[in-house]
């Protein structure tokens, strides 16, 4: 629950289109972090888990993805 009300606070701080015009990024650490606190969060659904994890995804250096 934490980390869910974390992330909507930050969003009214950071809105969506500043980020998406700005090339500041997530580190590979991280997200490393914020991802698995999301997967060991059992107080949130399956569906908010996936939507959380795909808004990290979208805000991580894709240098992080690559193999």
């Amino acid at each position: 629950m934490f980390l869910s009300l974390l992330l909507l606070v930050g969003s009214f701080f950071v809105p969506t289109s500043a980020l998406a015009e700005s090339n500041h990024y997530l580190s590979c650490k991280d997200f490393e972090w914020l991802s698995k606190g999301v997967k060991d969060n059992d107080n949130i659904s399956e569906g908010v888990r996936a939507e959380i994890m795909i808004e990290l995804i979208q805000a991580t250096d894709p240098k992080c993805f690559e193999e």
